[in-house]
């Protein structure tokens, strides 16, 4: 989004623009003997501290561990002249690596270090497709992307069929988003292939989506922060393609704070000609979402048979904790989904009227304007909403809300917009901490939205 009178770039606020990204997080390894638990720990300014103030928002601690040690049967990035560190590119010697180890079937391994990518020669994006990538771990191997900016050149890693990508940490110098632009932002990983791959223990950090198509995919144990776009973004690519079809992908046990755009989505798309089919079997499991800046916590656009299960949401600053339901004019339609066992903790910031829970269905210039949003939501926890806690906005859907907490919203606690247009049941839920004059349910549609209750 570039606003009027942004003369710099997009997400300069000093400039006129709204910045993707709101805070910024600075990992540091603490060397020496472990802190133990239950120590106090003190931030002070230093006279080498030369900022007017610091604002420190949280401090987390992890026990990180030794370096993991080379596989066996393995080649080393770093004999073939990629550089731990720091000081020269590594661009083309990682490619090399892996070309050879696709060829000799064997696994590639980035030993402890960081590695400077900032070079346009050689592969543009860096393709592990079809290769064993590990690193000592995502605290101990570090890949970064220094293109000279404005960036010419794509900088994403690309995963395909078979591809296995593991504990290493992805960082970059980009300065704005524009996937694949001068601000140097692009993917973290994009992912595709219809014969299945495995991302674990990755850390991506300043990048933009981590892009996931193809089929039988799983990324799990991983996190992202900082990014100038979604966190996770499950999806069937935009146009028809046989390693883009999105189905039967798995995203667990994941953690995403401060992205620039929803944390964890699902998004199928039609495409430009309207062709494209439709996403199916997505999973988005036991996965922790803090302070988006830009969009949702959890985000369903499209799909069948979506399941999303077990996630925590909190502090959302823009949008709701979770949107259902279709993206874009392009955007199939969702034909089902169950959303179980989510915590949501607040929804409804700075961009618009928003709500903790949102359902929405295919506008009147959709390619499917008369297609209903179908979901099942059940034993969710919605708590601290600053509007309604769940709403339906105007839209087509057929709904299931059963054993679900909504507690402390600002406003009501499930909210039925006028013009709303289908079926609800609603059984054994709990509203509870209302304000004064805030009802436990309000149906504005009573003649369009048949609840049974």
């Amino acid at each position: 989004m570039e606003l009027p009178g942004a003369t710099t770039n997009a997400d300069d606020p000093n400039a006129g623009g709204v910045a993707y990204r709101f805070y910024n997080e600075f990992p540091v390894r603490i060397t020496g003997a472990p802190i133990p638990a239950g120590s106090k720990v003190t931030l002070r300014k230093d006279a080498a501290n030369t900022a007017a103030y610091y604002d420190v928002d949280s401090l987390d601690f992890e026990n990180v561990g030794a370096p993991r040690t080379r596989p066996a049967d393995s080649l080393s990035v770093v004999d073939q002249g990629a550089d731990p560190a720091f000081a020269k590119d590594s661009t083309v010697a990682i490619q090399k690596t892996v070309d050879l180890a696709r060829q000799q079937h064997k696994s590639v391994w980035i030993p402890e270090g960081k590695y400077l990518t900032n070079s346009y020669a050689g592969a543009a994006p860096l393709d592990f497709s079809g290769v064993t990538v590990r690193g000592a771990g995502m605290w101990c191997t570090t890949i970064y992307r220094r293109p000279p900016l404005p960036a010419q050149q794509r900088t994403k890693i690309q995963v395909g069929s078979h591809t296995v990508l593991s504990d290493i940490q992805i960082d970059s110098n980009a300065v704005y988003r524009d996937i694949g632009g001068p601000g140097g932002a692009d993917y973290g990983i994009a992912a595709n292939g219809s014969e299945g791959w495995l991302v674990e223990r990755i850390w991506t950090r300043h990048t933009d989506a981590n892009w996931l198509s193809g089929t039988g995919g799983t990324v799990r144990d991983s996190r992202t922060s900082d990014s100038y776009g979604d966190g996770f973004n499950i999806n069937n690519g935009g146009k028809p393609s046989p390693d883009g079809r999105g189905d039967d992908i798995t995203v667990q046990n994941n953690f995403a704070r401060n992205t620039g755009d929803d944390s964890f989505a699902v998004y199928s798309d039609a495409g430009a000609n309207g062709d494209n089919g439709q996403l199916t079997g997505a999973r988005v499991l036991n996965n922790t979402a803090i302070a988006p800046w830009w969009a949702n916590g959890l985000r369903i656009a499209g799909g069948k048979d979506i399941q999303f299960k077990d996630n925590l949401v909190q502090s959302v600053s823009s949008n709701s904790a979770m949107e259902v339901g279709i993206f874009g004019d392009t955007g199939h339609p969702l034909e089902s989904a169950t959303v179980s066992g989510n915590v949501l903790i607040g929804g409804s910031g700075w961009n618009g009227t928003r709500h903790g829970v949102q359902i929405t269905s295919p506008g009147p210039n959709s390619r499917f304007p008369d297609a209903y949003t179908n979901v099942t939501m059940t034993g969710n926890t919605l708590r601290g909403s600053l509007r309604a806690g769940l709403f339906v906005s105007k839209s087509h859907v057929r709904m299931t809300f059963t054993d679900n907490v909504i507690d402390g919203p600002a406003k009501q606690g499930i909210w039925i917009g006028e013009g709303a247009v289908g079926t609800g049941t609603f059984a054994r839920n709990t509203v509870r901490n209302l304000l004064p004059g805030q009802a436990e349910l309000q149906n504005d549609a009573k003649d369009t939205f048949k609840l049974t209750q």
